[in-house]
């Protein structure tokens, strides 16, 4: 046997332990709270493309706005994995925190578009990004090896309740301040949840020991040495489907005059949540490759809906396969691509996964936007088709990779 084969080997009789009661813990019911309230503060934001259209730009620029977040929080991400590494996790997650609070705040009092809500867009995707990979690397810090990939699923069922519910405070907002005052009410209602969120953090990492490691390594170093390209792949398509959803299905249910938003959101976030805890033990059964084929292929099948639907009803269907496919994929996917990093890296590990899926999102959004807008501001259907065409392919290709590959689980 290998010197490799052998630490390897060592490593899962190390990790192969009993879970040791994971939901009876207080520190993981902490963790899934702050990964609720992450949710709540993040789906209240929703209707960032509508404060854009009322600022007055459009669908495009809100495209841009979101990219230009998106980009520096991807910058950010080269130094924030390294940060984790060698700071800990409890200062870069308070640090990271107070940004999402600042860029909340800065949704409500932005005047116009420019430079005042790029500002606040940029704060609130660096400031969401430390948060959800915190709580991620959080789980997984308390967590077995072999356990992994379930306990970020029960963590992400925190997620979707928050998606749940988040959407349904903006309309319930909306209807106690219609005209102008909605959105002022909207964005400091969303900065009082994300100082809970704040709150939640400080105490749950209280008296955090970290042990600084002398020598960091090169983001890019890390990059090219463990970062999987088939798995980074699917988190680009999975960027694509978060831009669809949080962002471009707020401006489909206007133009088409479906109503509000709390039905498909509601859908959306039920089916991840059933279909979370009901596959949480399924990767250990099938493996992962398995989830990720399925989660593509409702993926895929919901873009295509969204082209046939002209009723409130109709939208149920793509928003529960959206769902659905998100349930298997995000799990999956982001141990995967942690796994491949050494665990000294697994800050690094995680963010690099994290990030990956905002990649996906920060190339899709103007793309889609500009789609939209090249057909005078109606062209969705042909956005859902370009998007069904990007999933398709990656399907493809993961699909023979695998079976070139062998269908062994993982």
């Amino acid at each position: 046997m290998t010197l490799s084969g052998a630490l390897e080997n060592a490593r899962i009789e190390r990790d192969a332990i009993p879970v040791r009661n994971l939901y009876t813990r207080p520190a993981f019911w902490g963790a899934f709270f702050a990964h609720f309230v992450i949710a709540v503060a993040n789906s209240m934001t929703f209707r960032f493309a509508d404060l854009v259209i009322h600022l007055g730009g459009t669908e495009q620029s809100a495209g841009f706005v979101v990219s230009w977040g998106i980009v520096i929080a991807l910058l950010c991400r080269i130094y924030l994995g390294q940060a984790l590494d060698h700071y800990g996790l409890r200062v870069i997650w308070i640090l990271t925190g107070v940004l999402f609070v600042i860029g909340t705040f800065g949704f409500a009092v932005a005047p116009n578009i420019v430079p005042s809500l790029y500002c606040a867009r940029i704060l609130y995707s660096v400031g969401l990004a430390g948060a959800i990979t915190g709580t991620n690397l959080f789980i997984q810090n308390i967590t077995p090896y072999q356990y992994r990939a379930e306990a970020i699923a029960s963590m992400g069922s925190a997620g979707f309740l928050g998606v749940v519910l988040g959407p349904s405070l903006g309309d319930l907002i909306r209807w106690i301040f219609p005209g102008d005052a909605y959105y002022l009410a909207l964005f400091l209602s969303t900065t009082v949840v994300t100082m809970i969120y704040l709150v939640t953090i400080c105490c749950l990492s209280w008296g955090e020991t970290h042990q600084v490691t002398v020598k960091s390594v090169s983001f890019f170093r890390l990059l090219k040495d463990h970062q999987p390209g088939m798995e980074t792949l699917v988190a680009l398509s999975m960027g694509l489907s978060y831009a669809i959803a949080q962002v471009f299905v707020t401006r489909f249910v206007n133009e088409r005059q479906l109503g509000g938003l709390s039905p498909f959101f509601m859908a959306y976030a039920i089916s991840a949540f059933i279909f979370r805890w009901v596959s949480r033990e399924w990767t250990r059964r099938w493996g992962r490759p398995a989830m990720i084929s399925i989660g593509l292929t409702a993926h895929l099948i919901a873009m295509a809906a969204f082209v046939f639907v002209n009723s409130s009803v109709a939208l149920l269907l793509p928003a529960t396969l959206l769902g659905f496919g998100f349930a298997l994929l995000f799990p999956a996917v982001v141990s995967l691509i942690t796994e491949a990093y050494p665990d000294a890296n697994r800050g690094s590990g995680t963010n690099i996964a994290l990030g990956s899926i905002e990649l996906g999102t920060f190339l899709a959004a103007p793309i889609i936007g500009s789609v939209i807008t090249w057909f005078d501001g109606r062209g969705y259907n042909e956005a859902f088709l370009v998007s069904a065409f990007w999933i398709a392919s990656v399907l493809l290709f993961y699909l023979v990779m695998w079976s070139y590959r062998g269908p062994r689980r993982r």
